[in-house]
C-alpha cells in the first residue's frame, strides 16, 4: 500500500500517532473501533512524520487469485481519527508461470539452450520477470534459492514475453570439456516460480584458458628488524585484470640483477612460490623475506601464474638493503651533559638523571650501575 501522510492538524504539522489499515475480500463496514467479520486490522505507529510525505506498507500472507479491498485512517497523539480513506482494491496473483521443456545443443566453449516461454499465469498472460538457469557437470539438487556446490546460476530478465514464444540463450565461457546438465525455471513479477524444467544435457568441448594474468608492480623496503625485506604488490587477475586469481605468485631475488626465469632459478638466486586461491584483482599482497645478510643490496622480481599456468610478464626489478646487525647504546644526562655512545663496554658518568637509548638494530639487555657517590670517594 502507498499513501501520503496526513498532518497532525489537518494537512499541517508533523504527525505522531498511528495509521490504521483494514482489508478484506469484500467492501466491509469499515471502523476504527472494531474489525469487521473476516477482515484484518493493521496498526502502524508513527512519530514526527512530515505531512504529505510518502508512506508505504507491504501486506503479505494474502490468498492468491483473490481481490482484496483496503482502507486507511490516520490518528494523532490525542487519539483524534481522520475520516476513512477511499477504498482501493487489488487482484492477488496466485498462479505461477507454467513449466517449460528445455533443450540444449553442445558446442565449443558454449552450449545453446532453447525453450518455449511460460506465461505470467500458467500459460496465459505475457511474462515479465525472469528465467533462471542452473547447470553443472552432475545432476545437482537444483534450487531457485541457492546455487548447488560446483554449479552455476544464470538469471535472464524478461519483459512482456508472449506465452509459447521460442527462447534461446547461449551459455559461454565453458573452459573444461565435459557433459553439462541444465535446468530452467520461470518467475513472474510477483516472484511466483514455475516448477523446475526437465534436466537436459550435452557434451561441451572446452576452450583452453590462454589469457595470462596482468603484470604487477613490486616494491621492497627494509624490514623492521635485521636481515629482512618487506615486499608489496597489488594482485593480478586470472585473465589480465579480470576474474579472481587461483594459481601462485613467483618471487626471485639475488644480490645481483640475474637472468630471471619462471622455469629455473639463476645461480646464487632464490625462488619463492606463494599459492593463492580466489584472490580479487587489485587486492593488496605482501611477503616478508627473511634470513638476508644485512648491508647487502638485494634485487627482487615477481610473476603471477594462473591455474593453467599462464604466466604474467615479469614485474619491475626493485631493490632494498636489510638492516645491519649493530649493538650500540647511548647514555644521555638529563642535565644536558653528553656522554656519547657505549659499544660493548662501560662508561662512568655523573648526572642528576640519565636516559639510555638503544641506537643499534638489535634488541639487547644492558646493565646500568648508578651511585650518588663521587667516583673514587670512599663507598663509591
Amino acid at each position: 500500500m502507498n499513501w501520503n501522510s496526513a498532518g497532525d492538524d489537518g494537512p499541517y504539522n508533523n504527525l505522531t500517532g498511528s495509521y490504521r489499515i483494514q482489508y478484506a475480500t469484500y467492501t466491509a463496514s469499515w471502523s476504527t473501533a472494531t474489525t469487521p467479520t473476516n477482515a484484518t486490522t493493521v496498526t502502524l505507529s508513527t512519530t514526527n512524520v512530515v505531512a504529505g510525505s510518502a508512506r508505504n506498507h507491504p501486506v503479505t500472507g494474502l490468498t492468491g487469485n483473490t481481490t482484496y479491498y483496503f482502507v486507511l485512517w490516520s490518528q494523532d497523539d490525542v487519539y483524534t481519527w481522520s475520516n476513512v480513506s477511499n477504498t482501493i482494491s487489488a487482484w492477488i496473483d496466485g498462479t505461477s508461470p507454467s513449466t517449460s521443456t528445455l533443450a540444449v545443443t553442445g558446442g565449443t566453449g558454449q552450449a545453446t539452450l532453447s525453450w518455449n516461454s511460460a506465461g505470467d499465469n500458467g500459460s496465459s498472460g505475457n511474462l515479465t520477470g525472469s528465467y533462471r538457469v542452473q547447470y553443472a557437470t552432475y545432476t545437482a539438487s537444483w534450487s531457485t534459492s541457492t546455487t548447488p556446490t560446483d554449479a552455476t546460476t544464470l538469471t535472464i530478465s524478461t519483459t512482456n514475453v508472449v506465452p509459447g514464444s521460442g527462447q534461446n540463450y547461449s551459455v559461454g565461457g565453458i573452459s573444461a570439456s565435459n557433459t553439462y546438465y541444465f535446468v530452467l525455471w520461470s518467475r513472474d513479477d510477483v516472484d511466483l516460480w514455475s516448477g523446475v524444467s526437465n534436466t537436459t544435457s550435452a557434451w561441451v568441448v572446452g576452450v583452453a584458458d590462454v589469457v595470462s594474468p596482468s603484470t604487477s608492480t613490486l616494491s621492497a623496503v627494509p624490514g623492521a628488524t635485521v636481515g629482512k625485506i618487506a615486499l608489496a604488490w597489488n594482485s593480478a587477475g586470472d585473465d589480465g585484470m579480470s576474474n579472481n586469481l587461483t594459481g601462485n605468485y613467483r618471487i626471485q631475488y639475488a644480490t645481483y640483477t640475474a637472468s630471471w626465469s619462471t622455469s629455473t632459478t639463476p645461480m646464487d638466486a632464490t625462488t619463492v612460490s606463494i599459492s593463492t586461491t580466489n584472490v580479487g584483482p587489485g587486492s593488496a599482497q605482501s611477503n616478508l623475506i627473511t634470513g638476508l645478510t644485512g648491508g647487502l643490496t638485494y634485487y627482487f622480481v615477481l610473476w603471477t601464474g594462473d591455474e593453467v599456468p599462464n604466466w604474467s610478464t615479469i614485474s619491475n626489478s626493485t631493490s632494498a638493503v636489510p638492516f645491519v646487525s649493530i649493538r650500540s647504546m647511548t647514555i644521555e644526562g638529563l642535565n644536558t651533559l653528553g656522554f656519547g655512545a657505549v659499544n660493548l663496554g662501560s662508561q662512568v658518568v655523573a648526572s642528576t638523571g640519565v636516559v639510555i637509548r638503544n641506537d643499534g638494530t638489535l634488541m639487547n639487555k644492558y646493565v646500568l650501575s648508578a651511585s650518588t657517590q663521587t667516583v673514587g670517594s670512599p663507598g663509591a
